[in-house]
């Protein structure tokens, strides 16, 4: 009986905790202008050395124009180079892992060496529509989602 009291005691507990509504507060910190269409940001890095990667569509999110990109911006969100890598066609979600930078575009997974910014494979998605987002475990297996 002990026990089961403490543990009824513990769920009440938790549940009034998780009833209450949190207290949150944003603000902006910064904010950068001049990037066309961005979809989607993935921070690599730590602190002030983190680099941020943010995909641009620059056009129709379902069109394959090559019109697309990777801006490369600094922690604080200056923009280093807006044309990091260009002729994408809608790249949206990205992860990296090994010095490789995942993207999905539409139909493909683009696979780049982030130091040389170099594609390394398009690799085709046969049954995607509209590849969304990109994931990458601790092992290095990839995952891309699809709309």
């Amino acid at each position: 009986m002990g026990i089961q009291h403490s543990l009824l005691i513990l769920a009440l507990t938790l549940l009034c905790a998780c009833s209450q509504k949190p207290h949150f507060t944003l603000s902006q910190h910064w904010k950068t202008d001049g990037l066309l269409t961005p979809e989607s940001v993935l921070v690599v890095g730590e602190g002030a050395q983190s680099q941020l990667y943010v995909s641009q569509i620059d056009g129709n999110g379902g069109d394959a124009d090559g019109k697309g990109g990777i801006a490369l911006l600094g922690a604080d969100g200056t923009i280093v180079d807006a044309n990091w890598l260009t002729g994408l066609n809608a790249p949206k979600g990205m992860a990296a892992f090994n010095n490789r930078l995942y993207v999905s575009d539409l139909t493909d997974l683009i696979i780049i060496d982030i130091s040389s910014k170099t594609i390394l494979q398009k690799l085709p998605l046969p049954q995607a529509k509209f590849a969304n987002d990109v994931a990458v475990d601790k092992n290095g297996i990839v995952y891309v989602s699809d709309t």
